[in-house]
């Protein structure tokens, strides 16, 4: 199945390989690992071990809450693992 990347919002991961693909009137449940999600397009951000997000889904970033704000008002976690590397992504976008 094709899901347009416009229409994408994020993609969580329930930790056993079941994927949510997640945006406006969009919900799919798919088995497999987020890294081989992650490598499919550009504009796909790894933010935590289990989301990924669409980096024109963006609205803001809290860094000292550590937390992606999508457009919609979603809140998602943003590890400290990927923090400085989501940051630095996320301003090329907004630039």
């Amino acid at each position: 199945m094709k899901i347009p990347l416009k229409y994408l919002r994020y993609i969580e991961s329930n930790g056993m390989h079941k994927i949510r693909f997640v945006g406006p009137n969009l919900q799919y449940e798919f088995y497999l690992p987020l890294n081989q999600v992650e490598v499919l397009h550009e504009d796909l951000l790894r933010i935590h071990r289990s989301f990924i997000i669409n980096k024109h889904a963006v609205k803001e970033v809290s860094r000292g809450k550590r937390i992606v704000q999508l457009k919609d008002n979603t809140l998602l976690p943003l590890s400290r693992t990927n923090f400085s590397e989501v940051i630095d992504d996320l301003e090329k976008v907004c630039q």
